[in-house]
């Protein structure tokens, strides 16, 4: 008698915390629950993009603030200023192994794209009008494109 009286009560206890957990919300169901939750994830969303916003803008006054720093310490000369801008300059020229390293990159490059043994004869730099890169990028650009729709672009890559 005492077993089956702690079991009804472990029963009763049990179907009881069942129930108490899975109560449905009212609030969130239907059309309107959706629209609710629909609200507060929007507000979650735009609120962090808001905070990200602000960080960001307040990292450029920081970086603003520290260039100011940086260029009042360098205008305020020191002891050891002088030493060091005693140093002499040294301008860099290009050498002869300057010129062989760049001789054997553009030789590669061209290896590479052409797809056998090459000999360079000569380098020299082009003639004309060569301030605007930009242009010419763009015309290897379109014609590599070309050739790649065509079929006969002969490159592996």
């Amino acid at each position: 008698m005492l077993v089956t009286a702690i079991t009804i009560a472990s029963q009763e206890v049990t179907q009881a915390a069942h129930e108490a957990a899975f109560v449905p919300h009212s609030q969130f169901q239907g059309f309107g629950g959706a629209v609710i939750v629909s609200l507060i994830a929007f507000t979650i969303v735009f609120s962090v993009l808001a905070a990200l916003s602000a960080m960001i803008f307040v990292n450029r006054y920081i970086a603003a603030i520290a260039e100011k720093k940086d260029k009042g310490a360098k205008t305020a000369p020191s002891a050891s200023a002088p030493a060091a801008a005693a140093a002499p300059v040294i301008q860099a020229s290009p050498d002869a192994n300057d010129m062989k390293k760049v001789v054997a990159v553009i030789s590669a490059a061209i290896n590479a794209s052409v797809g056998k043994s090459v000999n360079i004869i000569s380098i020299r730099p082009a003639q004309g009008n060569c301030s605007n890169t930009n242009v010419m990028w763009r015309a290897a650009g379109i014609a590599e494109c070309m050739a790649s729709r065509l079929g006969t672009d002969s490159r592996s890559w």
